[in-house]
């Protein structure tokens, strides 16, 4: 949205009130409105957005989950203007309810993006949606905020790292599928080899309970550092060494693995969803099994043990996000989806 507002598009968010985007925004200066997307509240939410639409002369409602994508295009075939309904769907999480699948996705949006090529292709393939309205645009990265020529690794001391020791670090929200459990596993592991080894958890989430007492079951409290969210996440990736993401599946091409791309830090994640769009074994990065702690453990032992090969692929990792994957890219390529899908409805009519 700060990117499209750069561009000269007004921008408006709607969001519950208790969520961290509505203070981001605010924060940032962008347009933001409460509004409450719980169950229960429907149809406040369907005649609050339906209000938006009229009040601000809105031509484009872009949806990003179930509840808001029901709410949004009751909203905008309500409103009598009927702004384009774009639905984008970050993850590749298994759609339920065919008649739910069909309406959300099929009937009701003039359009599709998906975070990846593999979400779209399970679109299109599996669940035989039309795929001329369905395209890929992974979420760009900030390439100026992402730098690893101007972001210091400062972190390090903040976190009392020892200059010698190898840091193994993930970023993401804590629930299950992001494979934190895998990674603690192969951290036991990693340990008995290279005791020096520490391991960063940057995020938060509803697995941070689990996770506090998986560490402690695995007698890793010297060993791993909770972190928790981080705003100035390009800090974290700076005081790295090696970047893992063991995600157990439903990843479209996750923002985490783009950024530590961006920041030139080696890459180990697994092979599901989106990664490998990004992830090229061999070429910007290690690929493994998901659910296999002890692939991982190997994986990163034997990148400890010749950190070049690494570091080569993680160079080739920047080019390849400066080329497909920059903020600037996705603002273009969401620009002219907008502008494809606007004028084939004026062809239709």
């Amino acid at each position: 949205m700060d990117g499209l507002r750069k561009r000269g598009h007004r921008v408006l968010l709607a969001t519950p009130r208790d969520g961290r985007i509505f203070d981001e925004a605010t924060k940032r200066g962008i347009p933001v409105e409460a509004v409450a997307m719980r169950r229960s509240r429907w149809v406040g939410a369907c005649l609050a957005v339906r209000r938006l639409i009229r009040r601000e002369g809105i031509t484009v409602v872009n949806t990003h989950s179930s509840a808001d994508s029901w709410i949004g295009a009751i909203a905008s075939y309500a409103s009598g203007s009927r702004p384009l309904l774009v639905r984008t769907r970050h993850l590749s999480t298994p759609i339920s309810g065919r008649l739910t699948s069909r309406l959300l996705y099929d009937r009701l949006p003039d359009g599709i993006v998906t975070t990846g090529d593999a979400i779209r292709s399970e679109l299109v393939h599996r669940h035989g949606f039309r795929g001329d309205r369905i395209v890929s645009i992974p979420t760009g990265v900030d390439l100026s905020r992402f730098n690893p020529q101007t972001v210091d690794a400062g972190l390090r001391a903040e976190w009392s790292i020892p200059p010698a020791s190898p840091v193994i670090g993930t970023v993401g929200v804590l629930r299950s599928w992001k494979g934190h459990m895998v990674l603690l596993d192969a951290a036991r592991r990693v340990v008995r080899t290279r005791p020096d080894a520490l391991f960063v958890i940057v995020g938060d989430g509803p697995g941070r309970a689990l996770l506090d007492q998986r560490i402690k079951d695995l007698d890793l409290d010297g060993h791993v550092r909770m972190a928790g969210h981080r705003a100035d996440v390009e800090r974290a990736f700076a005081a790295f060494d090696l970047v893992v993401l063991a995600s157990t599946g439903h990843e479209g091409v996750p923002q985490a693995i783009l950024q530590a791309l961006a920041m030139e830090k080696p890459v180990i994640a697994s092979n599901v969803g989106g990664i490998p769009e990004v992830v090229r074994a061999g070429e910007t990065g290690r690929l493994v099994p998901p659910n296999d702690p002890d692939a991982l453990a190997d994986a990163i032992l034997d990148h400890l043990g010749a950190p070049a090969d690494g570091l080569a692929m993680a160079r080739a990792g920047r080019r390849l996000v400066e080329r497909d994957y920059s903020l600037d890219r996705m603002l273009d390529q969401l620009e002219a989806f907008y502008e494809r899908l606007s004028q084939m409805r004026k062809a239709s009519r």
